[in-house]
């Protein structure tokens, strides 16, 4: 199964995640993370494609890591849970850190924190590189409304 299809299979319209019935099936989600690992990205994809990659990868290993020590009610209930070797791929090993700071970061996108951080508020949304420019385009509206409602009660 393709990460689109797990996300729409697992994630409600409003970013919910059933955690539990993905637990109970998460063959899936390793099959996958096992393709990508034997499919790392290389140094002449465009910028657009290695976007894709990371961040999927990212949201995917979020979840796995998740996955395996629920139930819990937050991935902050988990002992350094961005410090921890969650990837390996070419003989590399990869945190969540690493991969957010060390590699998406320095890929120059500004919106890169919408479409990794927030995905336990916002919909989990699968990235292409026809449309990894547009990350976070119209996601730094949906937090804010988000963080105004939850801060300020303001508008949904």
């Amino acid at each position: 199964m393709r990460w689109g299809q797990m996300l729409g299979k697992y994630v409600s319209d409003s970013g919910k995640v059933n955690y539990l019935a993905w637990q109970n099936e998460s063959a899936e989600l390793d099959a996958y993370l096992e393709g990508l690992a034997n499919m790392p990205p290389r140094e002449n994809w465009p910028l657009p494609q290695k976007l894709a990659y990371w961040i999927n990868a990212y949201n995917a290993l979020t979840i796995q890591l998740i996955l395996k020590n629920y139930p819990i009610g937050s991935i902050r209930d988990i002992k350094k849970p961005w410090s921890r070797i969650v990837f390996k791929t070419n003989d590399k090993s990869y945190s969540l850190h690493f991969i957010e700071h060390e590699i998406l970061r320095k890929l120059g996108e500004p919106r890169i924190h919408f479409a990794i951080i927030f995905h336990s508020v916002l919909p989990i949304r699968v990235f292409s590189k026809k449309h990894s420019y547009a990350v976070g385009s119209n996601a730094w509206q949906i937090c804010l409304r988000f963080w105004k409602s939850k801060l300020f009660g303001l508008a949904k």
